[in-house]
């Protein structure tokens, strides 16, 4: 009977895990990737490179590098002004990557970033758009990993007393890279719908002077707003945001990749959770007669067991009859001896 109600428990788990589903992912990733540490006179790689489920037929993407500290010097893409490049690569690939070449020119933090990156299929239609971002630390001279790591830590978590802004906060659209005090060049991408945005800086002392250039108002195109910062020596710190608003049709596209991703995902979760139910459906009708099989062994077992236990009762029943008949002859036997004796 033990057996029995084991196999049962073990058949109803079967039918209940075989009941998960897994969530399905869209897996298109756009990534920025340069040193972490380089030295005054280097010349360095970044690379940009993009992946998606669908084959790419061409990448369009603006590309923000901090020119204080960087000079373009050549690769897959073509610049546009000082401390921007623009690229137009055509592919046909699930993968595509472009390389740009850059001199290091000055000592300190710097970043490079994707304002916009854009994918096309082959029919020319928009089918992702995002943004990426990469920083790195410009040093004297090249420095061991350890060194490196230990400096960064260092100047993330010790921010000067003055002269700098200690928070940046910008009431609409995301900083590119986030804040960090010795990072100056920021980059924020707003759909059209946007015509405005405020930022605040907050200095690291009370004593600094905090100035504000650019409008609040968005133009479609690009919105350079800076910040500068002056300690009580004269010494200057100029944080700059590059705000991009997307035009109509950029903005409707980019809606529409994002409607139709979504769609996409959820008709393959769709698709997969039919696809699980249907291999429900055949395990649980492969299970069912098995499990009235089962369900129909243990009633006769117990079945079984009850007519048994009742033989039992009515055997030991007749055996107590006998043994009174044979008890009450025995006292019979007694009184009769008795009587003959008197």
């Amino acid at each position: 009977m033990k057996k029995a109600i084991g196999m049962m428990i073990v058949l109803m788990l079967a039918v209940f895990s075989s009941l998960c589903v897994y969530a399905v992912d869209d897996n298109t990733q756009v990534n920025i990737v340069m040193p972490e540490s380089m030295a005054i006179g280097e010349e360095i790689t970044v690379t940009l490179s993009v992946s998606s489920p669908q084959d790419i037929a061409k990448v369009s993407a603006t590309i923000a590098y901090d020119a204080s500290r960087l000079s373009y010097v050549s690769g897959d893409g073509t610049q546009t002004e000082n401390g921007s490049i623009s690229i137009e690569k055509e592919c046909s690939a699930k993968k595509a990557e472009a390389a740009l070449k850059f001199k290091v020119i000055a000592q300190g933090n710097t970043s490079v970033s994707a304002v916009t990156c854009s994918l096309y299929d082959a029919s020319g239609t928009m089918t992702y758009i995002g943004s990426a971002a990469a920083s790195g630390v410009v040093t004297e001279q090249k420095q061991t990993e350890q060194t490196t790591a230990a400096t960064e830590k260092k100047e993330a978590g010790s921010i000067p007393e003055q002269g700098v802004l200690k928070d940046l906060k910008i009431d609409k659209g995301t900083l590119i890279p986030p804040f960090m005090y010795s990072i100056h060049d920021y980059t924020v991408t707003v759909p059209y719908e946007i015509d405005k945005i405020e930022i605040e800086g907050t200095t690291a002392s009370k004593y600094d002077n905090i100035w504000y250039t650019g409008n609040a108002d968005c133009v479609v195109g690009t919105n350079l707003r800076t910040i500068t910062v002056t300690d009580i020596n004269g010494n200057e710190t100029v944080y700059k945001i590059t705000i991009t608003r997307l035009d109509k049709e950029e903005d409707t596209q980019s809606q529409a990749v994002s409607a139709a991703t979504s769609k996409q995902t959820q008709a393959v979760s769709s698709a997969a959770d039919d696809n699980g139910n249907d291999k429900n459906d055949d395990l649980k009708n492969k299970l069912m007669p098995a499990l009235y099989i089962t369900l129909i062994v243990l009633i006769v077992a117990l079945f079984i067991v009850i007519m048994w236990i009742k033989g039992r009762i009515k055997r030991s029943g007749k055996e107590n009859d006998q043994q009174e008949k044979k008890t009450q002859k025995q006292r019979s036997k007694i009184k009769v001896s008795s009587t003959k004796k008197k």
